[in-house]
């Protein structure tokens, strides 16, 4: 029996989906072909065993000390502290990020901006959010703006108002794909319906005009 595993890479647009032999780790092939032109780092093709992706030497965050978060912090002036947060820590999406300065309430800061509370403030969040992973202490929600889909978290987030919550993440990630499917979906056939009209329209108007146009005629006869 030959068992194979799917490996599914989430790393904004470098993410792909690779079809791997699970004991020799080679590859049968991948949603997205990485040759060596494209990337000097790692390739993706098949017949070539499977690596993992490289590590990034970010921080993990149940590791994270006080010392260690303000002396990195300190080392990424120059950059928005939202920024700040994306870089140093691995596994963070940018809405993770956004909600670590929101709840600190330092949005729109620079690092060399934050004062020596605000930082206390940030390291607070950070180490709440700590816990919420150690303790498996969960939230899942997808976030809503006028009705429509716009982020899902693990975590309760407190930058959007309307949320609605989930039993897991992964029921929180399918309801958000889905209901931002139908939104485009819909946005889709709305285009596709106001293209067809205004052909129908454009049309009409020629039609029209070649009407008036034979009417003024007649009438000067």
């Amino acid at each position: 029996m030959v068992i194979k595993t799917l490996v599914i890479e989430i790393m904004g647009r470098h993410s792909n989906i690779v079809l791997i032999d699970k004991n020799s780790r080679v590859i049968v092939d991948s949603i997205k072909r990485v040759y060596h032109d494209m990337s000097k780092v790692r390739e993706i093709l098949p017949g070539l065993k499977y690596d993992l992706p490289p590590s990034q030497n970010k921080i993990n965050i149940t590791n994270i000390s006080k010392d260690v978060f303000f002396e990195s912090l300190k080392l990424l002036k120059g950059k928005k502290i939202e920024k700040a947060i994306l870089t140093l820590f691995e596994g963070f999406s940018p809405v993770l990020s956004r909600e670590m300065t929101f709840r600190s309430q330092v949005n729109d800061k620079y690092v060399e901006e934050l004062t020596n509370n605000e930082i206390e403030n940030l390291y607070f969040n950070l180490s709440e959010f700590k816990l919420t992973i150690t303790s498996n202490n969960f939230k899942p929600c997808t976030a809503y703006i006028d009705n429509n889909p716009i982020e899902f978290s693990c975590i309760d987030l407190k930058q959007y108002i309307n949320l609605k919550f989930h039993k897991n993440v992964n029921e929180a990630a399918l309801t958000f794909y889905k209901e931002k499917a139908n939104v485009e979906n819909i946005k889709t056939r709305s285009h596709d319906l106001k293209k067809l009209i205004e052909v129908h329209l454009e049309r009409l108007y020629t039609k029209l005009d070649k009407q008036m146009d034979e009417l003024n005629n007649a009438e000067k006869i």
